[in-house]
């Protein structure tokens, strides 16, 4: 739905700005009707937030430093700034940072040089088009963590080892939440697409979950707004599976989905000026 109204006002806002205003006013009205009506476990419209800290997941972290196309950069900067300017807590597990200079060295191997065609809309596809070459990503890889700090971004350790946990438990995690990712293409040493399950990346998300946790306590939160910590992403498959997660249990969920945190930020100052497309 949301996904179609936003289709419908990027081709209005082309042809006709005076139709594009009407469209975005439509389209917050909306978002007010939506969010006001969630279930109130959840979420209080009115509350003052108690400021959670907020750990950024690896495809936001790659947005927010600019790493990707305009169609994703363009909205998730508009929500850093909204962060910013509520004065959150920004922060990014160490872990996560792994992640990213994991992937930022794959786009320097052959693997990653792909077709124009194939693989489109990741980071790697992005540098290609860019004319980034491979000294141009390794000097990113060697300043990560400064570009990350000047984002006003800290770097926390996540000093989870899933082997300490119930093996059964971690496995039945990782399935699930596997169930849930759509399956990804990569390059094999043939030069031939297969797909693959991102292994390290599933367990990234179950011990990014595990320590969300472990900062929460064992004492319930009823309300988003009182959460001590949340994981803010980009992937509704890892949103669907925390959610699905916390249908019986009395907590919050501990994985929120960038569009919602936007939505919610809005609708409790409306005077920000946000693009529908966001």
């Amino acid at each position: 739905m949301i996904n179609y109204c936003v289709n419908i006002q990027k081709k209005v806002k082309k042809d006709n700005q005076e139709n594009y205003e009407l469209i975005k006013e439509l389209i917050e009205g909306t978002l007010i009707s939506l969010v006001y009506n969630m279930d109130q476990k959840y979420f209080e419209y009115k509350k003052e937030f108690a400021k959670p800290d907020i750990f950024i997941d690896t495809n936001l972290l790659i947005y927010f430093l600019g790493y990707q196309f305009e169609e994703f950069t363009e909205s998730a900067k508009e929500l850093l700034n909204m962060l910013e300017e509520w004065n959150f807590k920004l922060n990014v597990f160490n872990n996560t940072v792994d992640e990213l200079t994991r992937v930022l060295y794959f786009c320097t191997t052959k693997k990653a040089n792909y077709s124009k065609d194939a693989l489109v809309n990741t980071m790697c596809s992005y540098f290609k088009k860019q004319g980034f070459k491979k000294h141009d990503i390794i000097e990113i890889i060697i300043n990560i963590n400064t570009k990350i700090s000047d984002l006003k971004i800290n770097i926390v350790e996540n000093n989870i080892d899933l082997n300490n946990f119930n093996y059964k438990t971690i496995e039945k995690m990782r399935t699930v939440i596997s169930g849930y990712r759509p399956k990804k293409k990569g390059i094999n040493k043939d030069g031939k697409i297969e797909i693959y399950d991102g292994v390290k990346a599933i367990d990234h998300d179950v011990s990014i979950l595990l320590k969300i946790k472990e900062i929460r306590g064992q004492e319930p939160i009823l309300s988003f707004e009182d959460a001590k910590a949340i994981f803010l992403t980009a992937d509704q498959g890892l949103v669907n599976y925390n959610w699905k997660m916390h249908e019986d249990k009395p907590t919050i969920p501990e994985v929120y989905l960038d569009r919602f945190i936007t939505e919610l930020l809005w609708l409790k100052d409306p005077k920000s000026d946000i693009k529908v497309e966001t």
